[in-house]
């Protein structure tokens, strides 16, 4: 199971077979998890020259946002309640580390594509899923390193595919396969909370009933619940603040200085060094030769 988050270029024209045309309706990709708690290892790219240090905050505050939008979710009726206790529980490490259940990393780009983020799930019939594994991208080719709130959401959107959910054509909904880079963070849905509803219900019964369901292939939001925007836990990225935008292009500006400076040293090293290796002028102060002279 391979799902990309790419950036918006045209509207999408994809139609839900057997859906009505005002229904909201979500992909699913048919896989499930055996348990609530879904352990990530985040692993950043902090030795590549390329990284920035909000690409972690962005992602982490993507994990708190599912976290929160879920548990939200389930107030909305008793039947929700499960989804009270899906969580993704976050650990940061330098290197791949065995028994987790999502593991997440970034690469700069993905190469003549214009996809900005990844997911691969690894399942055992019929459909439980054994791990997924996420890649961001810092960028699109010839493009900018992502923003913040661009950060933000592809983490966001890959997220929803760990959890079972495939993708919306609702314009603005997080797990919509289009993103327009610049834009604002995107909050989760009732739409995206019903689909993890759907993805993992089946876990609500004891465990002496308990029956392996196939999530099926789409979910659409029953007509007693209106599509809305859940609650943001961060509605603005730090980044957009005054002064972090003011470190940022301090810290370009060093970078740009840094490197003027190697240069101005190396071609400074090199003009002396080929000095040292021309011949010098005869000085007049020696004879060109020795005087013979008659007695």
């Amino acid at each position: 199971m391979f799902l990309a988050f790419v950036v918006a270029i045209l509207v999408s024209t994809t139609c839900f077979q057997g859906v009505e045309a005002q229904t909201y309706a979500i992909e699913l990709q048919g896989l499930t998890w055996d348990h609530a708690n879904l352990t990530i290892l985040i692993i950043p790219k902090t030795n590549e020259t390329w990284w920035r240090g909000y690409y972690l905050n962005a992602t982490l505050r993507a994990v708190e946002e599912w976290n929160h939008a879920l548990k939200n979710f389930s107030g909305y009726d008793p039947q929700f309640n499960l989804l009270s206790k899906v969580e993704f529980v976050p650990t940061i490490s330098s290197q791949t580390i065995r028994g987790f259940d999502i593991y997440l990393t970034w690469v700069e780009e993905y190469e003549g594509e214009e996809t900005i983020g990844t997911s691969k799930a690894v399942y055992k019939q019929p459909c439980i899923m054994i791990n997924n594994t996420v890649y961001l991208a810092s960028k699109i080719p010839q493009g900018p390193i992502l923003s913040e709130a661009d950060s933000q959401n592809a983490a966001a959107h890959e997220l929803g595919h760990t959890l079972g959910l495939g993708h919306t054509q609702t314009p603005g909904d997080i797990m919509d396969p289009k993103l327009a880079i610049g834009g604002p963070i995107l909050p989760i849905s009732t739409l995206d909370a019903y689909g993890v509803w759907q993805v993992m219900r089946w876990l609500d019964r004891p465990p002496s009933s308990r029956r392996q369901e196939y999530p099926g292939s789409w979910a659409s939001l029953p007509s007693g619940i209106s599509y809305e925007y859940l609650p943001l836990l961060y509605p603005t990225p730090v980044s957009s603040q005054p002064w972090r935008i003011m470190i940022e292009l301090l810290r370009a500006y060093l970078e740009l200085i840094a490197l003027a400076t190697v240069i101005v040293v190396l071609v400074v090293v090199a003009v002396r060094s080929r000095r040292n290796f021309e011949p010098q002028p005869p000085s007049s102060s020696t004879p060109n030769a020795v005087d013979i002279r008659v007695p």
